[in-house]
């Protein structure tokens, strides 16, 4: 070792200590510091136990009053029950006729067990025995101030007040709180017991979303019950307007129905079974008055209702359901029956759709069978009053394949799809044959009277005979004859080749497919027009004559008309007058074109070199078909 490498001195052994020895006198420091604290925080306790009054034991107290073996008042003693938010008018429930009544929706009754739930939850509440606050200015915190709080208020039937206070909740909806007015301690209280949020008294108010009270969730509907599910029904009754159709139940098969009005024949069991389903699941959402109401609600004035007939332990039962005005997405209804008839209910329209259907959906229908299955029309005819339709099947030049083409009026290639659909209907018609004797005349149907008709045509080939020659093809017709209207359908004459006449009833709607307006066959037309205009008829749109009038340009356009009867040529004048940006151009017209309404439909209208006149929001148009 050098000499600047001396040894540290070492220390005295007295005056050093080891780790762990140090680490015990700090924990003795510190238990002795903490045992102190502890001291001092009891003799506190001590102190102000020893000097605090003695705590009042928190006891519930029943919500109505008195104690829980003698309430103040008893749920028979209540009369009239009062509901409102803020200051609303009241919803009143009214103890009548061993029952309950809502006076605002005309006296109806009340649901018992709605209110007997109402009037259990409150004498079940008791409140806790001293108020959560007694400070006003706390009082909307709980939702229980003046402006909006929810008001509860029991009447006897002598009109005393029995029970006021105001009701609110919790904010997870679990607990109420009351205050309660008149005679009673103030301020805020919990009510004690269980609860939750589907059973809370606030709960039992039948409040809608806005927390306000609603009376239709009150009523007692169940007594609106047409008739109960699985009664068989023995005749029913359907009156839709100017129609009536009267159904019988076949006393021997369960699956058959008998039409007897207006005319003899089969129902369809699925359309009037579907009618009475309906009836037995109709139910009311709301009273919309009593049937004093019948004038104001449409009842009184209704032209639609149905009646069903059966049988109640042998006993005779009829229930008229009567239909009223619609509003809002339902419809008033009127039920009599033996036991109903004061109120009128509001149920959803949707039944009326079920209900009241057409003629074809009630009564079985048979195939009319104007042509045979394998015929293939080839040429038919409608007449509608002055009105005439000739179409055939020809075959352009070097074409196999035949195409519609329109003959009169006005001469064109027909719109194949509108044709097909047309001949498709006739293969299809079906109707309630007339069984009884016929009179052509009276049902308007006879050929010397009617005005709307319509004719097919077909070849049909022979069958050829053995060792003879193939025959020729045999022209066969078979024609319809339109006559009058009865409850929705139309007679029809069923005329046909080698088959015996026959009348048919048919759903009125079919002539709407069978007698179409010519124009609409047309699949297209071509056409030159000459447009004439006048000064600001049309925005950029400039005459030839800037200056032109309304008055100016018709007198030129009939100038040009009588041109062209003359028989100059039509070119040469849209040369001269025609205003459109093409004075020349050629016009290929459909019912798709996307052209002026009335240009087209003028277009569509005249026959091959046909010309007239329109009026269009760009001015007068001269318009001659040529092909």
């Amino acid at each position: 070792m050098t000499q600047d490498q001396t040894a540290a001195p070492n220390a005295a052994p007295a005056d050093r200590l080891i780790s762990d020895e140090v680490v015990a006198r700090q924990r003795n420091r510190q238990v002795m510091v903490m045992t102190g604290v502890i001291l001092v925080l009891a003799g506190l306790v001590w102190l102000s136990r020893s000097t605090r009054a003695p705590e009042e034991k928190l006891t519930p107290v029943p919500l109505v009053g008195g104690t829980a073996d003698a309430p103040a008042f008893a749920a028979a003693d209540v009369a009239q029950i009062e509901i409102w938010a803020g200051s609303d008018k009241p919803l009143v429930l009214v103890r009548q006729d061993g029952g309950w009544r809502v006076p605002v929706r005309f006296g109806a009754p009340a649901d018992r067990n709605d209110v007997d739930a109402l009037l259990t939850k409150l004498f079940d509440s008791k409140r806790l025995g001293r108020p959560s606050t007694e400070d006003e200015t706390r009082y909307a915190q709980y939702g229980l101030a003046d402006a909006d709080a929810v008001h509860l208020r029991l009447q006897s039937a002598a009109g005393k007040e029995l029970l006021h206070l105001l009701l609110g909740q919790s904010d997870d909806r679990a607990r109420d709180f009351v205050r309660l007015l008149g005679n009673h301690p103030k301020g805020i209280f919990e009510l004690a017991g269980p609860g939750g949020a589907w059973d809370t008294l606030y709960s039992r108010l039948q409040l809608n979303a806005d927390g306000r009270p609603d009376p239709k969730r009150w009523l007692d509907l169940s007594g609106f019950r047409v008739i109960d599910s699985g009664t068989r029904v023995d005749r029913v009754v359907v009156t839709d307007g100017d129609r009536e159709f009267e159904f019988r139940h076949d006393p021997v098969d369960e699956n058959k129905w008998q039409v007897t009005r207006p005319r003899q024949g089969e129902g369809e069991a699925p359309a009037i079974k579907g009618v009475i389903s309906v009836l037995e699941n109709l139910a009311a959402s709301d009273i919309a008055g009593r049937d004093t109401d019948a004038h104001t609600l449409g009842i009184a004035a209704s032209r639609r209702s149905v009646m069903l007939e059966y049988l109640v332990d042998s006993r005779p039962v009829q229930a008229t359901v009567t239909f009223g005005e619609r509003k809002d997405g339902m419809v008033a209804v009127l039920l009599k029956s033996n036991n109903q008839g004061s109120l009128i209910h509001w149920v959803g329209d949707y039944v009326l759709d079920r209900v009241f259907r057409k003629p074809g959906e009630f009564i079985r229908r048979a195939e009319v069978n104007l042509v045979p299955l394998m015929a293939d029309i080839d040429r038919l005819r409608v007449t509608d009053g002055d009105k005439l339709i000739e179409a055939r099947k020809e075959a352009a030049p070097g074409a196999t394949l035949k195409e519609w083409k329109l003959i009169t009026p006005p001469a064109a290639r027909a719109d194949r799809g509108l044709i097909s659909g047309l001949v498709n209907e006739l293969n299809t018609l079906r109707g309630l044959k007339h069984t009884e004797a016929a009179d052509f005349v009276a049902l308007g149907v006879d050929p010397s009277v009617c005005r709307r008709w319509l004719e097919v045509f077909w070849q049909e080939k022979p069958e050829r005979k053995e060792g003879e020659p193939e025959p020729e093809p045999v022209q066969k017709t078979a024609a319809l004859y339109f006559g009058k209207v009865e409850h929705g359908e139309i007679a029809v004459l069923v005329r046909a080749s080698g088959r015996d006449d026959a009348v048919f009833w048919l759903d009125e709607e079919v002539t709407r497919e069978l007698f179409m307006d010519p124009a609409e066959l047309v699949a297209m037309v071509r056409v030159r027009h000459i447009l004439v205009s006048w000064k600001d008829k049309a925005e950029g749109l400039v005459p030839k004559d800037p200056e032109r009038t309304e008055e100016q340009a018709r007198a030129l356009v009939a100038r040009i008309m009588e041109r062209i009867r003359s028989g100059e040529d039509f070119v040469e004048l849209q040369k001269e007058f025609n205003e459109d940006r093409d004075p020349v151009a050629v016009y290929d017209v459909t019912r798709q074109s996307q052209l002026v309404p009335s240009f087209k439909e003028l277009s569509l209208r005249l026959a091959v070199n046909g010309f007239d006149q329109v009026d269009s929001p760009y001015g007068v148009h001269i318009i001659k078909r040529i092909e």
